[in-house]
């Protein structure tokens, strides 16, 4: 089994934090209707994950973002998902 079907990868563009990239499994991980590629890609982060905008991901994202520098969290709580909490094991990496 290869990396890409075990985590989600999804690849952002900066500043407008739009989707360029994600496997089937980060999709998967966002509600309908983004979770098909057809929905999610090359949309804004804040159209396809529910309740982003002014969120603790949001926050997040942009500090990693303006240090340029990577941050792994081991368990972030994302309440958000009409699902209800969600905790992610997650990894940041800026590509400049």
């Amino acid at each position: 089994m290869s990396l890409g079907n075990v985590c989600g990868i999804a690849m952002y563009s900066v500043p407008d934090y739009t989707l360029l990239k994600a496997n089937q499994m980060y999709l998967e991980f966002l509600e309908t209707p983004h979770n098909i590629p057809e929905n999610a890609l090359g949309r804004a982060v804040d159209e396809i994950v529910t309740g982003w905008v002014n969120s603790s991901a949001e926050t997040l994202w942009n500090k990693i973002v303006g240090s340029g520098k990577s941050e792994h969290v081991k368990e972030f709580e994302f309440d958000k998902f009409s699902r209800g909490t969600t905790y992610w094991d997650i990894t940041f990496t800026p590509l400049l």
